[in-house]
């Protein structure tokens, strides 16, 4: 899958210590921030017919480390982050966690180029609706888990800076049928216009192979003698901007991207996907606030909706954190997410909404 950028999702600010020689690591520094809240979620299991709306209580760690080892001839970071939702709805929703984690250490090779190698471990279990009656209510609980080794290259180029990565990545399900080997790439593109404005782009790609799931005929007809493989091409370009004043730094973005997935058997499962991202952030001297609208346009090329035209999903975004320092060590956060789903498949619309407020705490 494509990288996980926690990097912006934690935005901390290492400090910390020195360490002995006798220890690899010759300097070492870090920061960890424990959140605790409590929200209120409407359409949790993003049902099309049955709903069920539910209060929460929210814990989340998050963390970054780095250091640099072996007299300082590598560096070394590491981050994470860990969420967990429990809900107290009488429909006996299941708890909600994702876990996300990443290593790596870095080397030069020449004056502008470095090299790193590290790994990635995504972790999440949530519940879906799979109601069919509403009389008769009923749930899907997905676990799954992906593992990922990756090796990176980042330089310059004439004017311009880019990043690639190749890795390897295993995503295994608690339910039989849905595991699959994936081989990932992707290279970004920094270009500076002027002061404080950048053009970026990208390509990515993986190709999956799965191990156990047959593949079908564009009839939708299960093929037990093939097994199903996919592959996907996508790109991104857009343009970020960054200003910072006495009052409040600002940065602005706008990405622009489609992906196109390929059924590597017989069709069935080709799509393509449309996408605009806008992101807004400020941060003052103590409050930060970031803004988000995400916007994707599926359209299939083989599976039917339920009207008997091509199926076809636009799916909207739209988050807002609102984050302020009470001192050094404590703040409170108030996080909103709004999501809406329109689609001619069956079951595959719907509208959820949350609201979560709490204290966090940062060392």
């Amino acid at each position: 899958m494509t990288r996980i950028c926690l990097a912006a999702a934690l935005a901390v600010i290492p400090s910390g210590g020195t360490l002995g020689n006798e220890d690899p690591f010759t300097e070492f520094s870090g920061e960890t921030s424990l959140s605790l809240g409590y929200g209120y979620a409407e359409n949790v299991l993003y049902s099309e017919i049955a709903p069920v709306d539910s209060a929460f209580l929210l814990a989340s760690l998050e963390g970054y480390f780095e250091g640099t080892i072996f007299s300082d001839s590598l560096d070394w970071n590491a981050m994470g982050f860990v969420e967990h939702r429990s809900f107290e709805s009488d429909e006996h929703v299941p708890s909600q966690t994702i876990a996300l984690l990443q290593s790596q250490v870095e080397g030069y090779a020449g004056l502008y180029s470095k090299w790193r190698l590290g790994g990635r471990y995504l972790g999440l279990e949530q519940a879906f609706d799979a109601t069919f009656d509403v009389l008769d209510r009923n749930t899907f609980l997905v676990k799954a888990k992906e593992p990922e080794l990756f090796l990176g290259w980042k330089s310059l180029f004439l004017t311009f800076e880019y990043d690639a990565e190749i890795g390897l990545s295993r995503m295994e399900f608690d339910q039989e049928g849905s595991d699959y080997d994936s081989f990932n790439w992707e290279v970004e593109i920094d270009q500076r216009i002027v002061e404080g404005l950048n053009w970026k782009s990208g390509i990515f790609g993986y190709e999956r192979n799965y191990l156990d799931r047959a593949a079908r005929d564009l009839d939708g007809s299960t093929l037990p003698d093939t097994l199903m493989n996919t592959r996907q091409l996508g790109f991104e370009t857009g343009l970020e901007y960054e200003r910072q004043t006495e009052a409040a730094d600002h940065k602005l973005s706008l990405m622009l991207g489609e992906r196109r997935r390929r059924d590597l058997a017989f069709g069935y499962y080709d799509r393509s996907r449309r996408s605009v991202l806008l992101q807004w952030q400020i941060d003052w001297k103590a409050t930060s606030l970031r803004l988000e609208s995400d916007f994707g346009a599926y359209r299939y090329d083989a599976q039917l909706g339920e009207d008997d035209r091509l199926q076809r999903t636009d799916s909207w975004s739209w988050t807002l954190e609102l984050e302020r320092r009470l001192s050094e060590r404590w703040g409170v956060f108030l996080w909103a997410t709004i999501e809406d789903e329109d689609s001619n498949a069956s079951f595959f619309s719907y509208e959820a909404n949350s609201l979560s407020l709490g204290l966090r705490w940062l060392k």
